[in-house]
């Protein structure tokens, strides 16, 4: 399968790119961490699939509209 095809037939399906997809899951899952663990920030950003915390961070933020840390302490009170 061509690659330019499978992107076009994955978007059709899911409304966003493959990577989008991949990246909104690892997002899922950092955010589940967050909230279910007291794991460090750079340590879920690492276990969700990010190298590089400020990109995940930015990432969150984009996403669910506020920090890691934001996000984690709204939860959690």
């Amino acid at each position: 399968m061509e690659e330019s095809y499978f992107i076009r037939i994955f978007g059709r399906q899911t409304g966003m790119s493959p990577k989008t997809y991949i990246n909104r899951k690892k997002m899922e899952n950092a955010r589940n961490l967050l909230i279910l663990t007291s794991s460090r920030l750079h340590e879920i950003a690492r276990e969700s699939g990010f190298n590089n915390y400020h990109y995940f961070s930015r990432l969150f933020r984009k996403i669910w509209k506020c920090s890691p840390q934001e996000y984690r302490a709204k939860k959690l009170n």
